[in-house]
């Protein structure tokens, strides 16, 4: 009877560490994320070329393409960090919302947000669930920069476009 208390109490801890991982796997991939917009919006700026991150919203993964001297897009090559990247497992693509005049119609699974030579980024949330709970990733678009939120909050004050 001792014996089944203890692994009773030695398994409700392990839960909250569980969880601790699955939330430091979502800030790993944020940081990731964040990286590779800080990356294109760089490279956008000194080379004056256009670019784009890729989102394909049933497999959990992105990955960059730039707009070649033939006026299309491909994907960038040479640089693994730009190169397809699938989220973890244990983070789910709930929705995103695409910010401004180009939103994307929602029966799109593959989403492109855009980084111009200004280094202007497509303002955009990626709402998220990681072992039920809700997170939101929101893009601002003057900064690029990128914040993980727990929830999905109120959406920026300018109107967009669910793509589920």
């Amino acid at each position: 009877m001792v014996v089944l208390v203890l692994i009773g109490l030695l398994a409700m801890m392990m839960v909250p560490s569980f969880q601790n991982l699955l939330v430091r796997n979502l800030n790993w991939e944020a940081k990731r994320l964040k990286g590779v917009i800080h990356l294109l919006r760089n490279d956008a700026v000194l080379t004056g070329r256009h670019y784009r991150l890729m989102l394909d919203m049933e497999q959990g993964a992105y990955w960059a393409e730039v707009l070649a001297e033939d006026g299309r897009f491909q994907p960038v090559q040479g640089v693994k960090e730009l190169s397809r990247h699938e989220f973890t497992s244990s983070i789910k693509i709930v929705e995103m919302v695409l910010y401004g005049e180009d939103t994307q119609p929602a029966e799109r699974k593959v989403v492109p947000v855009g980084v111009d030579p200004s280094g202007f980024v497509d303002p955009f949330q990626l709402k998220l669930e990681v072992d039920g709970k809700p997170f939101s990733l929101k893009a601002e678009g003057l900064t690029g920069k990128l914040e993980l939120t727990e929830g999905y909050g109120p959406d920026h004050n300018i109107h967009g476009k669910a793509i589920r």
